[in-house]
């Protein structure tokens, strides 16, 4: 005689096993949406609040202002992590260049579905308004609309040391592309 619970077990693996292959795709019900293998382009606009304490008797200065941000991603191994190599620019008051900055970092994402987020950390080398090297850290999240497409909001601080001592803190929107088919 058969125990009611093994004919339960049977009942939920048969009726798995046909959702499963009814599926469209066969048996891949849940597409990966991780990025591994797959190297990148991100374009994102932001806002930077740029603070510089004053030296010996100099007042402190924070200097606001919108800045675009490209960067090229290459793949970070099994992880879905990707390097990322860019530059950041932006304009100030009157036309001058207010911010021209190349960075390195390294992004982390969690998660393989839509919705994820990332942890950021790089080295950046900024160039104007006055020139200094650091470190930034930052975090966000992103939706992929498909593996090769997705957006994501950004934020995160940075601190360097230079021409004097430089703190910044940013917030960005970003559209980012991937090319290739993603790593198994």
């Amino acid at each position: 005689m058969e125990r009611p619970a093994s004919r339960l077990v049977r009942a939920i693996a048969g009726l798995a096993a046909s959702l499963i292959l009814a599926s469209p795709g066969g048996a891949s019900a849940w597409e990966r949406l991780d990025h591994r293998g797959q190297p990148s382009v991100t374009l994102s606009p932001g806002y930077e609040q740029l603070i510089r304490p004053g030296r010996s008797g100099e007042k402190t200065s924070s200097s606001p202002g919108a800045y675009a941000e490209l960067a090229y991603g290459l793949p970070g191994g099994d992880d879905g992590g990707e390097g990322l190599l860019g530059l950041r620019w932006g304009g100030g008051a009157g036309g001058e260049s207010r911010l021209v900055a190349p960075f390195l970092a390294y992004r982390v994402y969690a998660g393989d579905e839509e919705w994820k987020t990332f942890f950021d950390l790089g080295a950046f080398a900024r160039i104007q308004p006055v020139w200094a090297v650091g470190a930034r850290l930052g975090a966000g999240v992103q939706y992929d609309f498909t593996q090769s497409f997705g957006v994501f909001f950004s934020t995160g601080g940075a601190a360097g040391l230079g021409d004097g001592f430089q703190v910044g803190f940013d917030a960005g929107l970003g559209l980012q592309l991937r090319f290739g088919a993603p790593g198994q």
